[in-house]
This record gives structure tokens, sequence and C-alpha cells, in this order.
């Protein structure tokens, strides 16, 4: 394996922009990557990932790599040190938005089959370029899954090159508090759904959350918070809506996330609504998926 086209390429990756149903760049790279480096069968299928597929001499089991293409934004708040499109190579490390989350294990991973001894191999070795992960986590990859049933899965997601045996599953939470609204002059006949949101947000960062020995903790974290109307102009709030980030356990259910919420007594009394989000996204090539978000573990 040539380790300087390997870094180059990785480099090149992560000079592509790629938000999650924009990965059209990225994925042309990676197709013709895989070409270049003679993969047995190269395809790109309905949701924009990309599939290489190294034939073995005789049958066997299918191993099959994946690694999305997609990258959360670049925001703001903390400013980058580097241009987060550069992908220069300092003190060892490439640096730019998806270097570690996943376009360097991405590279790897091609490079890597691409050198597997076809003469040695029973069985093939499929390597996922799959896309939309950062929004509908697995859903890309299930449609490659289908395609080539695999006896293996190894997924490249960052855990300081040790081996992780699993992974937590995700749940995306919306909470919305209802209010009444009135004139900001006279905030008593209303009732501001902010300040109860404010009573929810505290009473769910004391939930107390369970432990697996494999996998870890769960993890509630607070993504995001909105009031209506905005912008507000001398009037009371009267909805307030909030999103949670759920890491999951294995055997934890839709039902159960949402209940250790809906039930806690501080929010007795309180217009409180909860949901599952609902994900709507249309990849870049044009095909539209619709799915819930809750991705188990």
């Amino acid at each position: 394996m040539n380790t300087q086209k390997l870094v180059e390429f990785a480099q090149s990756l992560v000079q592509r922009p790629s938000l999650s149903c924009q990965e059209g760049a990225v994925s042309r790279r990676v197709e013709e990557e895989m070409f270049a480096l003679g993969f047995d069968e190269v395809t790109v299928d309905e949701n924009g990932s990309v599939v290489g597929v190294v034939q073995g001499r005789e049958p066997g089991k299918t191993l099959l790599f994946d690694a999305h293409t997609d990258t959360v934004d670049v925001t703001g708040g903390v400013p980058w040190a580097r241009d987060p499109f550069s992908g220069v190579v300092e003190d060892g490390v490439i640096h730019g938005r998806g270097s570690a989350d996943m376009k360097g294990a991405l590279a790897a991973m091609i490079h890597s089959v691409a050198g597997v001894d076809r003469s040695r191999l029973k069985g093939r070795v499929v390597v996922s370029a799959s896309t939309m992960e950062e929004v509908l986590e697995g859903v890309a990859l299930n449609t490659v899954m289908k395609a080539y049933p695999p006896d293996f899965v190894v997924i490249g997601e960052a855990t300081e090159l040790n081996l992780a045996r699993g992974g937590r599953g995700r749940a995306e939470i919306h909470l919305k508090t209802v209010g009444v609204p009135t004139h900001s002059s006279a905030p008593h006949l209303g009732r501001n759904a902010v300040l109860d949101m404010a009573t929810v947000i505290r009473a769910v960062e004391d939930i107390p959350l369970q432990e697996d020995p494999l996998m870890g903790p769960a993890i509630l974290a607070l993504t995001e918070i909105s009031s209506a109307p905005f912008p507000a102009n001398s009037v009371i709030p009267s909805i307030c809506r909030t999103t949670y980030d759920r890491r999951l356990l294995p055997g934890e259910t839709a039902e159960q996330v949402l209940a250790e919420i809906s039930t806690l007594p501080q929010v007795e009394g309180l217009r409180l609504e909860t949901q599952i989000g609902l994900g709507n996204y249309t990849a870049y090539t044009g095909n539209a998926l619709r799915k819930e978000k809750f991705f188990p573990a």
C-alpha cells in the first residue's frame, strides 16, 4: 500500500465539503479512486452510496467495511485555528472537517481493501461509502447490506484505535410546551411556554440513565431550543420546542425513552408533548427518504 497516496486521497476527501444530502463531490471522488485502485466492482446506489467489491478466488463469506461520507456543518462560536476544508497535515495529523468522522477511515478502508491478495481470499470484501449517516443513521448502510448481505460488518467510527464490539443507538426526541399568549405588559394573564420548558429542562437533567457494560452510559443531550411566535414583539411565547439527542442502550424502545420524560413528577400540570422526530431527506441523487429518527443500539 502506498501510504503517501492514501494520505493524499484522505486529504482530497476532506477538501470537498459534504453535508448530508450534499455528498456528490466526495462520492464521485471515491468512485474515481476505487476504479483507479482496481476494485472488481464499483457501483453507486439510489442513495448515492458508493460500493466497491474485491472478489476472492474462491466462494466464501462477505466482510463489509462501512464509512459515511457526510459531515455535520462548520458552526460558529469557537473559531477554527485552520481552514476546516484545508486537509492540511501537521504533526502527523490530517486537520479538517470530517477527517476523523470519518473520511480518514474511509480512505484507509479503500486503500487497504484494494491491496488484498485475491488469490488467498475466500469470499469477498465490500467497502461502502454511505451517505446521510449524520441525519439518518444506518439507513443508507441498510440499503447496501440488502444488496450485499454481509457476514461481518466493520464501521470506521473513531474509537481511539480500540476495537468496539457494538455501538449505542440514537433517538431524536422533540419536546413541546404549550402556554397561553398574552401581552408582555401583563404576563400574569398568560402562561409562558419558555418558562414551562425551563422546568422541563431542569427535570430532564436529573433523569437517572442506565449504563451498559459493553456500550457504556446512555446519554441525553439538549441540542436545540426555539419559541413561537418569533420575533415575539411584546407577546409572551405560547410555544416552546426543544430537541434532545438520546444515545440508546440495547433493548431500549421509543416508548421507554419518551415515558422517562413525560412521567416526571415535575412536569405534571404542564402541557407537554413528546415525540420521536421524523426525518424527511432527499439524497443528492434525488431519492427521497422518510423515517422515524429512532435507531436502536
